[in-house]
């Protein structure tokens, strides 16, 4: 009876194993590198939207964490709309929310080439934003190309933060 009782657990223990590998494939990590970083990004447009509109956060129904929030796209979208960014900027932050959204939700989309492969038209942006002068391999390069986008988008991130030190100053 006892020995019945644990091959029914195994049985049960294994199939929650199979359930969590396929909820949870063990290559996730483009993925949860790209989410982590546009949630903190969102959070970095929210903190900078408020401070420019001189709205408080936690209390706004747009900018809050709450589930009325504006969406990534429309946050970066009333950034654009402030022309405070040059072309290649807008560029910059209009790949990087296509990329966002290919991991966010586009299941096949694990590796960094698989997204930049899935779209041609961002492939091509991105190649010219980072060209490759020697090809290593495409997973490499795909890698290399997104990690220098996402190291931009900080620096991006940072001029929108002095645009509102000049403007609170003034």
């Amino acid at each position: 009876m006892v020995l019945q009782g644990l091959k029914k657990h195994q049985m049960m223990l294994d199939f929650v194993v199979h359930l969590v590998k396929r909820i949870f494939p063990m290559n996730m990590e483009a993925r949860h590198q790209i989410i982590d970083f546009s949630v903190q990004t969102e959070y970095n447009f929210s903190m900078f939207l408020s401070g420019y509109l001189g709205i408080d956060r936690d209390s706004s129904r747009s900018l809050s964490n709450r589930s009325t929030k504006l969406s990534f796209n429309q946050q970066l979208n009333l950034i654009l709309d402030m022309n405070i960014l040059n072309k290649e900027e807008v560029k910059k932050l209009e790949s990087f929310a296509q990329i966002r959204n290919k991991f966010a939700h586009v299941v096949e989309i694990k590796t960094y080439n698989q997204c930049l492969s899935s779209d041609s038209t961002l492939k091509n942006s991105i190649d010219k934003l980072y060209p490759i002068s020697i090809p290593i391999d495409d997973e490499i390069d795909s890698t290399y190309q997104v990690v220098k986008l996402l190291s931009d988008i900080v620096i991006i991130g940072d001029k929108i933060i002095n645009k509102l030190k000049i403007k609170v100053e003034t």
